[in-house]
């Protein structure tokens, strides 16, 4: 039997520290170590974890993000699989270690098993049901019905199993990855080397967004989508991975109308093969005005109505998968007005992606 360890990197989650701690001492696998590697947390979460002797507790003395917290609990395990799971994620049953392990047996090209996690939605708070149409956070746990193991291009990112010398193969975790993209950064390398990834859809945990202190509130969550844009054009030149990646060209695209409307056709095609909707739907709008009002091509604010345009119309049709699912209508234009601002600052964290990138990457 292998040994697993548990690296579960914290940062101000005292809330919810605990139900996870718990959900992993009532593992019934035989041998594995807990891991909780506490970022410089601001609250009571080094005093939640001591309550449970069995946990090892790492303490940075600075904040360090993701990818270094992860990193050093890692050199510090010694399981022959290691599993990273988020502070805020519960498992949802008692061998959900023993059914992740199980699936390394199944292909000895595996090298890495994600979990399936999910969310109880009528638990969220309001900004936390918006959220999860803005951003991922799993499948409503009613809905979350699929079982088996799949093969799949991306980890989970919040509940992942390694084979320890696929992640030694791999570097570990790449440390400028403080708030995100380090799953997208460690699955293409995985991929790179042979590896295979795969889901198994019964090892499930519940990501607890509404207990967590750091998205509380409306802003918090604008924040996160700036933080996890931080890397983004990095990711994007090295792997063509383009998260959000409209919304810059929304602010690109009103930049460029407001100082040369006529070049805007050029913006259009150009975003095409990046993301094929922004594009289509600019060039469209653009054939609608020049049929309809032909004066208003030279407008400056014709780019940035065409963005809000765009970005409004996703959202909504976004919005129309709560109908679908639960039947109300309540929520439907929060939904699409949080999903629209949430955009609107992803794009602001793409263009600051940019310029990072140019002055880290490009500039000598």
């Amino acid at each position: 039997m292998e040994k697993v360890s548990v690296v579960i990197p914290a940062y101000n989650s005292a809330r919810h520290i605990g139900r996870v701690l718990k959900a992993l001492r009532e593992q019934d696998y035989g041998r594995y170590e807990v891991i909780v590697v506490d970022d410089c947390s601001g609250d009571s979460t080094t005093k939640e974890v001591r309550k449970f002797k069995w946990v090892k507790l790492i303490e940075n003395k600075r904040n360090l993000g993701l990818s270094k917290s992860m990193n050093r609990g890692v050199k510090e395990s010694s399981g022959e699989i290691i599993i990273t799971l988020h502070d805020d994620c519960v498992p949802l049953s008692k061998n959900w270690m023993r059914k992740l392990v199980r699936t390394f047996r199944k292909d000895p090209r595996i090298g890495i098993v994600a979990s399936e996690y999910v969310i109880d939605f009528e638990k969220l708070n309001l900004w936390g049901k918006c959220f999860s149409y803005a951003y991922w956070l799993g499948a409503d746990r009613k809905f979350a019905k699929k079982e088996g193991v799949e093969e799949t291009r991306l980890i989970s990112d919040k509940c992942d199993a390694y084979k320890r010398e696929v992640l030694e193969e791999i570097g570990l975790f790449d440390e400028r990855f403080k708030f995100a993209n380090e799953d997208t950064d460690i699955s293409m390398k995985a991929h790179a080397l042979g590896y295979k990834i795969v889901k198994n859809n019964e090892c499930k945990v519940e990501h607890v967004l509404s207990e967590s202190e750091r998205e509380r509130t409306v802003l918090d969550h604008f924040r996160k989508a700036f933080q996890i844009t931080e890397n983004q054009a990095y990711v994007f030149m090295k792997y063509g991975v383009g998260f959000k990646i409209d919304a810059a060209f929304f602010i690109i695209s009103s930049i460029v109308g407001y100082f040369l409307p006529l070049y805007l056709i050029g913006m259009y095609l150009i975003s095409i093969p990046l993301h094929k909707f922004f594009g289509f739907f600019g060039v469209i709008a653009l054939a609608a005005v020049y049929l309809v009002r032909p004066e208003l091509l030279s407008n400056n604010l014709l780019g940035a109505g065409i963005g809000i345009t765009y970005l409004l119309a996703k959202n909504a049709f976004k919005s129309l998968r709560y109908f679908r699912y639960y039947g109300k209508v309540d929520l439907l234009i929060p939904i699409t007005l949080f999903c629209f601002f949430w955009d609107l600052a992803a794009g602001l964290g793409w263009i600051r992606s940019i310029l990072l990138y140019i002055k880290k990457e490009l500039v000598p």
